[in-house]
């Protein structure tokens, strides 16, 4: 048994950066919350009340990244009390942390890198295409997380496929009809 706030339907856990710290995400109100899962009757704390999705905690577990649901922006904060907020992304899906100096994200098909500050989560550079995959497949909640060596996993669709041309039958419903007639005869 657990004590959540009022009106939390569904806490889905999105990220543990420690043993004692799960870090979970009620969609339907777009807030953030902590709890410690070795307690035996684990009490929800809020982190963010800013509609906020796509909650990640940082390698050091002092900041934590995510995306507004108005203009999915990507934000970095303080953890576990939100300070200052640095835009990250003007625009950006589910960001997570590469380390305490990297962010990614994803727009679109492509995801990009930004060095940050390891103190506040602030910007240093411009981002930077990290990669692009046409195929990739844009899944209900997370649809892309780190694997362990680095890289990202994702779901990849199947490949897109163009025709090199296109037969054109003059009358062709005329001469299927003329078939079927044919061989009802």
């Amino acid at each position: 048994i657990m004590t959540m706030p009022v009106g939390v339907t569904n806490p889905d856990p999105i990220d543990q950066p420690s043993d004692r710290v799960v870090v979970a995400q009620d969609w339907g109100g777009s807030t953030v919350f902590r709890f410690d899962p070795t307690v035996s009757k684990p009490r929800f704390d809020t982190v963010l009340t800013t509609a906020a999705r796509f909650a990640s905690v940082s390698p050091d577990g002092t900041r934590l990244l995510y995306q507004t649901t108005e203009g999915s922006r990507v934000v970095a904060t303080s953890f576990p009390i939100p300070g200052r907020q640095w835009q990250v992304a003007s625009e950006g899906r589910e960001p997570l942390w590469l380390s305490n100096t990297e962010v990614v994200y994803r727009l679109g098909v492509s995801w990009y890198v930004v060095r940050v500050d390891p103190l506040t989560g602030e910007p240093v550079g411009a981002p930077t295409v990290l990669g692009r995959d046409p195929r990739f497949s844009d899944t209900a909640g997370w649809s892309n997380r780190l694997s362990h060596d680095g890289g990202i996993i994702y779901v990849q669709g199947p490949a897109q496929v163009t025709g090199t041309h296109v037969r054109v039958i003059p009358n062709w419903v005329a001469q299927m009809k003329r078939a079927v007639d044919e061989a009802n005869k």
